[in-house]
């Protein structure tokens, strides 16, 4: 690869890896829990240079360009479908031997990072949701609904009355239990604390 980012504006070493014929581009900086970042479109890891730099001291922070964006190239053929997308980062955290992580999604990284979540359940500790969206999971006799991930993970509401309701709904402590094809998962959603 000879293409890279400014390195005052970027500055970390660029690691590649090859995937099912995509060269994939990551960052892999910091120790601590694991923070993996899934950018939207048309962007890529460029978007959260600023969040690890601030974070890169408490977590280790890993962030990856999706096949065909920022500095990964996909094969010949991609469909570049966020499915697809999944798939890759599915194996890219495989590859990586990623056991737990927290997920960053934002915009398409959404449903990219959130289908990851499902397939890899356990290994969630935390998700952290930024102007995103979700669809439904297609499983058989699965309880979970589509639905905007605003309406998954709320945030505190506007009006008096609805902020009424939603504290007497939610729960003090920063444990959220949260649905993924009929079973009860409690996950940890407080990145600054070992869950």
């Amino acid at each position: 690869m000879t293409q890279t980012f400014s390195p005052t504006l970027f500055p970390f070493e660029s690691r590649f890896l090859p995937i099912d014929g995509h060269v994939v581009h990551y960052i892999d900086e910091g120790d601590g829990p694991t923070l993996l970042f899934f950018h939207g479109n048309p962007t890529s890891s460029f978007l959260y240079r600023d969040s690890v730099l601030g974070l890169r001291g408490r977590f280790r922070c890993v962030a990856f360009d999706y096949p065909g964006f920022g500095l990964s190239a996909a094969r010949k053929g991609y469909d570049y479908k966020p499915s697809s997308h999944a798939r890759v980062a599915t194996e890219f955290i495989d590859r990586l031997g990623i056991a737990s992580f927290s997920l960053m999604v934002q915009d398409w990284g959404g449903p990219i990072g959130l289908a990851v979540a499902v397939q890899r359940p356990e290994a969630v500790r935390g998700v952290v949701i930024g102007n995103s969206w979700a669809w439904p999971v297609a499983t058989a006799g699965s309880s979970w609904k589509a639905r905007p991930a605003s309406s998954v993970w709320r945030s505190t509401p506007t009006s008096k009355p609805a902020r009424a309701a939603h504290s007497k709904a939610r729960p003090k402590t920063s444990m959220r239990a949260w649905t993924f094809s009929g079973t009860t998962v409690q996950r940890h959603l407080a990145l600054g604390t070992p869950g």
